[in-house]
Order: C-alpha cells, then structure tokens, then sequence
C-alpha cells in the first residue's frame, strides 16, 4: 500500500489546482507504480519516493514496456491518457526521459467507438431505474449540460450558481480549459433535491463541498467507500452501468470489441450536442439554427481554433443562447411539454407587446404613401 503522506507524492500534488486532475495524475501514477511489482525486483518501485529518485538511464526502457504492456490490455486511443500522471510526476521531479520516443511507441488509434447518442426516450428511462437521488441527478446534470465525465469528478459546489430558473457550471475552474455551462430547470430541481437529501443526512453543506460524493447504494460493490469523498470518472462509469442493464438500454456492441456504440458516459454528452444543433427558431417561412456554431462550441468547451480563442461572450449572453435549447434538452414529457408552452406564453406575451407600435408604423406608411398620391389625412386635435 503506497503512502500517501510521502514528500514526494504530496509536493507533487500540491502543485495541481483542479480536483480531477490530481485524482486523474494520482491514479494514473499509482497504476504504473503497481505494474512494476510484476517485474524483476531490480525494477520495482515501492514507494513515490524511490520513483521521484530514478534515472532516465532506468524510467526510459520502464515507460516503453509500460506502453507495450497498456498496448496489450487497453483500448489504444486510451493508452497515452495512462501516462499522463507518470510524465507530470517525473517531470516535477526533474526526471528527464525521451517523450518523442515514447509517442512513437503508441498503438495506432482506433476510429473511435462510443460515438453515438442515447435518445430521449433512453435517457428517460435511466432516470426511471437511476436508484438514488445523486444518480437521477446525475444523468440529467450531464445530459443537460454536456459536461465531460472528467468535469463532474472534482466539481464543488461553488462552481455552480442560480441563473434564473436554471443553473450555471464553472468546469474545469483555474484550469487552462475551464468554461461555463448550464443544466435545466428539470436538472436544478433534482440536483437541488439530491443536495437536500445529503443535508438530511447531516452532511454540513458548503461552498467546498463537492457536488457528487460516493454513496452507499443497494447494488453497489464499491470498496474504500467515504461518503464525503467526491464522486470519481471510474465510479461515474461503474455505476452507469447497473442502471443501464435495468433500464434494458441497446447500446449496440460494436463488432469485434468489447466496446459499445454508446458509451455509458460519453453517449449523455453527444445527446447534449445533437440537442442544441438541433435547436430551431422560425424566421419568415425558414427554419434555422437557434444557437450560433461558436456559442455551442462554447457550451461544450471546445477551444474551436482561432475563432474560438478570440471568440468570448459573456456568460449572461451565452445563457440567452442555451435557453433556446431547453426544450430539447428537457427529458420528461410532461416536464418539455410544459416548458414548450411556457415559450409559447413568452413568444405571444412579446408579440402582445409589438402590435401597438407594429399598428402604428402601418398607419404611418399609409399616411406616408396617401400623402405621396396627393391625398391629404386628416389630423388629429
């Protein structure tokens, strides 16, 4: 069991301002320090600090039969993101090795599976068989948010603010990637829910506390249980993963793999993208796109080349644009219907509002073309 109150290991953390990316890095790391027991006692590490005291004469060829054996087991577009808690740690402790090198011992990629969306109709029904508060919470956080897996593990509390009736994330918050994001009315009630149900328990609620934490549930086999401890990506998937087989969700096996067409994570986050493209306004007789390309792009936390860098709209304007999703975004039935009527109230109350002066700007050009023909109105006293 390695010791997490080493010099080492917690310098090296210290270092790190976002939650996820200490829980990704110390993962990563811990899994390559466990590989090497099952190599000759001369490779072996036991602790960080005997790591953090390597050489690039004996971490180089280590790393390369670390890639061939992660080659072997993993899917290989994933096999560089288990390097990436082993390169930080190396790095801080100024361990040189030969990165080119290691790249080019990477398999070659995958077209990726996974890339297809749950449907509304699926997404309702994991909310049905979710099992708790947090899960119900979850999927419609993420589904109505888009949010990467990665984003939810580390998010607290105080990176989500009331706007209007919806809410708004901070992801990814002091890192170089971090944006904002919104979840629904439909996603605020339930999260707000779960929140209470985490106080009636006698959790005491800060601005520091995370937004999801473990939870012991009737099918979980989860072990190191801590029920403050936030939620992780492995959990998030692990869970997913009963509620889908109760909600009878085809996800389509792709052939060959062990891998799905919809990933049990990432399928909420292509639901959300296909949702907001498929956002519509009416414009005379047309139909076309509600949101901007650069405003979804945006949302979901895309850099979008240089238009995107330069491209910053304030958060206010950007929750504009993602209200024109809602309903699309909205998985109840009863809960979209409502909110179709409620634009429509909005779409006539604004309408209401313009026939005076619409009214009045005909009866001026009438004025205007009587008055071109040689006829003269009458005015009034």
């Amino acid at each position: 069991m390695l010791d997490k109150t080493e010099k080492a290991f917690t310098d090296f953390l210290h270092d790190i301002r976002s939650d996820a990316t200490k829980g990704n890095y110390a993962r990563t790391l811990d899994q390559l320090i466990s590989w090497t027991q099952t190599l000759e006692k001369k490779n072996q590490f036991k602790s960080y600090t005997a790591l953090s005291k390597t050489t690039k004469v004996k971490i180089q060829p280590l790393l390369e039969s670390y890639i061939q054996f992660l080659s072997d087991e993993k899917y290989p577009n994933s096999v560089p993101k288990y390097l990436d808690g082993p390169k930080a740690f190396l790095s801080h402790h100024d361990i040189d090795y030969n990165n080119k090198r290691l790249r080019k011992k990477y398999p070659k990629k995958k077209k990726p599976a996974g890339n297809e969306a749950y449907s509304i109709e699926q997404i309702q029904k994991l909310v049905d068989n979710a099992g708790s508060k947090r899960n119900k919470s979850l999927i419609l956080c993420v589904a109505s948010s888009g949010i990467r897996v990665g984003g939810i593990a580390g998010l607290r509390l105080r990176n989500i603010v009331d706007v209007e009736d919806c809410k708004l994330i901070v992801v990814y918050e002091n890192e170089e990637e971090e944006y904002v994001t919104f979840i629904t009315p439909e996603a605020r009630t339930a999260f707000e829910e779960y929140i209470e149900e985490r106080k009636s328990h006698g959790e005491k609620i800060t601005g520091e506390s995370y937004a999801f934490i473990h939870e012991k549930v009737a099918h979980s086999n989860f072990k190191n249980y801590d029920k403050y401890k936030p939620i992780t990506e492995e959990l998030i998937r692990q869970l997913m993963l009963p509620i889908i087989k109760n909600a009878k969700i085809d996800r389509k096996r792709v052939s060959g793999t062990k891998r799905y067409r919809i990933a049990e994570v990432h399928g909420f986050r292509k639901f959300f993208a296909t949702a907001v493209n498929r956002a519509k306004i009416e414009v005379g007789h047309m139909e076309i796109p509600a949101i901007s390309h650069n405003d979804i792009e945006k949302i979901l936390g895309h850099k979008n080349g240089l238009k995107g860098l330069y491209y910053d709209p304030q958060n206010l304007d950007l929750f504009k644009e993602y209200k024109k999703a809602i309903p699309e975004l909205t998985i109840s039935a009863v809960k979209r219907t409502l909110v179709e009527n409620l634009r429509l109230e909005e779409e006539k109350s604004e309408l209401e509002k313009k026939i005076p002066k619409l009214v009045d700007e005909a009866a001026e050009r009438i004025k205007q073309k009587l008055k071109n023909e040689g006829f003269t109105t009458l005015q009034n006293n």
